[in-house]
């Protein structure tokens, strides 16, 4: 399992300045951020009643691997509440995957500090 963190996906330039001040946009982040982690698993059910997924197992599991970087990059982002919903998330193991829980124990201690 890699353990190293993902590169930090570049927040767009419309967004950049506004996505920790303005309420409406950190909002809208996380919704689209939630979507996209959840709509990756609908895809991969999809496909794999389409046939184009032959292991099933291993496509989710790598997708909650990459939803968890999501997850933790989309945290770290917009700080505040959104790094507490990722500490709460990844001190629960029996509630989420285990690729969750370890990306997101990162934020227990490893948090960037808030300017």
């Amino acid at each position: 399992m890699n353990h190293t963190p993902a590169p930090p996906t570049p927040i767009p330039f419309f967004l950049r300045g506004r996505l920790r001040e303005v309420p409406s946009v950190r909002i809208a982040y996380a919704v689209l951020l939630a979507a996209r982690v959840i709509g990756g698993y609908k895809l991969i059910g999809l496909r794999h009643r389409l046939g184009l997924v032959r292991n099933r197992e291993a496509a989710v599991r790598r997708h909650h691997t990459a939803g968890a970087w999501r997850v933790y990059r989309g945290a770290v982002q917009l700080q505040g509440l959104m790094v507490k919903i990722g500490q709460s998330i990844g001190a629960n193991p029996a509630a989420v995957p285990l690729e969750y829980i370890t990306v997101l124990a990162r934020l227990q201690d490893a948090v960037p500090p808030r300017p």
